[in-house]
């Protein structure tokens, strides 16, 4: 039976769980802006609010 991705990660160490989110926020900081939209669920006018910038400055991005 498939487990779920929290029990697993709740069964790692401390010290590994801190590891993992890491690379985590590594990895996420370094998406490109394309990629990062759709994977947080954003619409292009929520960034554009969130990154207090016009809708329309995205496409140059």
């Amino acid at each position: 039976m498939a487990k779920k991705f929290t029990e697993l990660m709740a069964q790692r160490s401390p010290d590994s769980r801190e590891r993992a989110n890491a690379l985590y926020q590594k990895l996420r900081a370094e998406m490109p802006l394309h990629e990062l939209r759709p994977a947080k669920e954003l619409s292009q006018d929520d960034l554009a609010k969130t990154l207090h910038i016009n809708q329309a400055t995205l496409f140059k991005m």
